[in-house]
């Protein structure tokens, strides 16, 4: 009987023993490998953050790009050091990797003191070929030119800076033109869309829209085509279009207008303002060079 006690006692020491390495072993996935998932989680959202600030700043200078990436890296948790950032604006993209050695706890028991965590991002930034929140204005590719006041006539087919004309989008009518240029399309509008042309006299209802969005900026200083509020009312996207026959225009990409105000009537309503660069959501062009000033930026690893 006292051997077979001796014999029990022997097994539970053993067993105790396996299943205390089954407990460390379960303490170590659930603990440090939590604290890996919980680390790349973490680095992930700071380099996604880092690779999309950065290629906004792609269309002023590699430079402003790689300070921005930087910056917003910084901010969200990482240490410059890091931090390894490749901009390249021939390309239009950055891409931002972070990598972290971590010391574990429970890991140290079954031989392993510490991991390496990574986390990579790939921002690309391009023409914007389609959005929603497009004003009910089509401007031709003569007309977009960076920084300089420019005047749009919207009572007929001319204009003192290029061919311009309202456009009738989701349906015709002076009402609708009206809210889609006070609020924005709400539908999408794409790169090679055929648009109709609006009809009609149209001079009060783009008088009404242009001054309430004129009245809605109230930013203290005001907006300006180099400082500006990226909500701001006073910017519109505009069409940039050829023209079509049958009073139809085809969509070639969009723009940026910072609108200043509007007089006249009839055919002499005029909409002062000057196209600038900007940023906006929307569907990138990734392949195309063509470029009218508003683009977006996309996280494309």
């Amino acid at each position: 009987m006292r051997e077979l006690f001796r014999e029990e006692k022997g097994s539970v020491i053993i067993i105790l023993a396996l299943c205390m390495s089954v407990f460390v072993g379960l303490a170590a996935l659930v603990t440090d490998a939590g604290l890996v998932y919980l680390t790349r989680d973490k680095m992930q959202n700071a380099v996604d953050a880092a690779a999309l600030a950065g290629a906004q700043d792609l269309q002023i200078s590699s430079a402003a790009a790689l300070e921005k990436a930087q910056n917003y890296g910084v901010s969200n948790g990482l240490d410059l050091s890091e931090i390894t950032i490749e901009c390249v604006q021939s390309e239009k993209f950055v891409k931002v990797s972070a990598t972290r050695n971590i010391n574990f706890t429970f890991a140290k028991i079954i031989g392993h003191d510490s991991g390496v965590v990574t986390a990579v991002a790939k921002a690309r930034s391009g023409p914007i070929k389609g959005l929603k929140g497009a004003a009910p204005l089509g401007i031709s590719l003569d007309t977009w030119q960076i920084g300089q006041p420019v005047t749009l006539k919207v009572g007929s087919h001319g204009a003192e800076n290029g061919w311009f004309s309202g456009l009738a989008l989701g349906t015709e009518g002076a009402d609708i033109y009206e809210a889609n240029l006070t609020q924005g399309y709400n539908q999408w509008l794409k790169k090679g869309d055929i648009i109709n042309i609006q009809t009609g006299n149209i001079s009060n209802p783009t008088n009404r829209a242009v001054n309430f969005r004129v009245a809605e900026c109230h930013h203290i200083p005001t907006c300006t085509p180099t400082s500006y509020d990226p909500d701001c009312e006073r910017l519109i996207k505009i069409p940039v279009i050829t023209n079509r026959l049958n009073n139809q225009v085809e969509i070639v990409g969009f723009a940026y207008f910072l609108v200043n105000g509007v007089t006249g009537q009839g055919v002499d309503c005029y909409i002062s303002g000057q196209f600038v660069r900007g940023e906006t959501s929307g569907e990138i062009d990734e392949n195309s060079s063509s470029d009218y000033g508003l683009y977006g930026v996309k996280l494309v690893q």
